[in-house]
């Protein structure tokens, strides 16, 4: 365990995505990527994306981050402080932190928020230059049946004189939930759908789930075996998982997979996006 005190002024942030938004409230909050399952609300616990880095911002005293250099589960409780509490005195606020196991290595930050993320990214790895049009503005979900319906969503758009930039597909419009096909009866001409949005400045994006369905004849299934791309554990033996697609394996080289597979995403007419869901 480690406990940290801060500025009674001090604000945390960070942690990863939090339903609770990117201040973090007094609780406990979760270093264990999760997917919930279903519909989350502010006090959902954790999610899709956690990280093990905190901002903790104060007016009083200089602008401090905080990167838990482990991959192991664990927990954050965070209580704000509070500025002439009781007889007037300042009560500091607290961090801590428990892990499940591993070495307990930190690295503290201290400057003008400018300065502490910029050596966080130098820390790290600064991410790869995205398109303009990735900063744009995008419209993500699950749940488009058809063709028609995103055609609709986007008429929307046009039609209330909102900016649209990207439109991502989830893995319902895969066929049978299974990474790298095309349910073609609601999807008849993806590529015709990307040619049209692409025509009014809207990029398709389609999702690329790190699942692999463990099928015999599953065009991917066989060549990660080929290639002996997936996750093995510690005594050799294929690691599974349950997701979408039913009995999965997860994948240790995704370029190594995913190439061929891209390829025929592309043809159909979409973007490839980032994983939306992990195995377990």
């Amino acid at each position: 365990m480690q406990r940290s005190e801060v500025a009674a002024d001090a604000r945390f942030f960070g942690l990863g995505g939090r339903a609770s938004g990117p201040r973090l409230r007094d609780g406990t909050y979760r270093l264990w990527n999760t997917d919930p399952g279903h519909a989350f609300a502010p006090g959902d616990d954790p999610l899709y994306v956690t990280m093990p880095v905190q901002l903790v911002v104060a007016d009083a005293t200089a602008t401090h981050l905080v990167f838990h250099d482990t991959s192991w589960d664990g927990t954050v409780a965070l209580r704000e402080g509070e500025e002439g509490a009781g007889s007037g005195h300042d009560r500091a606020g607290t961090s801590d932190l428990r892990m499940d196991g591993g070495p307990l290595r930190c690295w503290v930050v201290v400057g003008t928020p400018a300065r502490v993320l910029h050596a966080w990214a130098s820390l790290t790895g600064a991410p790869a230059l995205p398109p303009a049009w990735a900063l744009g503005h995008h419209h993500a979900r699950w749940g488009f049946g058809s063709e028609q319906e995103v055609r609709r969503i986007v008429a929307g758009y046009q039609a209330h004189g909102l900016p649209l930039d990207a439109v991502h597909l989830d893995i319902d419009h895969y066929d049978g939930h299974q990474v790298f096909t095309v349910d073609h009866e609601r999807f008849p001409k993806l590529p015709v759908l990307a040619e049209e949005l692409r025509r009014d400045g809207i990029r398709l994006v389609s999702v690329v789930d790190p699942a692999v369905k463990a099928e015999p004849g599953n065009a991917v299934y066989d060549s990660g075996t080929a290639e002996d791309a997936f996750v093995r554990d510690a005594s050799g033996r294929l690691v599974r998982g349950v997701v979408w697609p039913g009995r999965p394996f997860s994948r240790t080289s995704p370029t190594r997979v995913c190439g061929s597979g891209g390829a025929a995403s592309t043809r159909n007419g979409s973007r490839r996006g980032s994983p939306a869901s992990g195995t377990t």
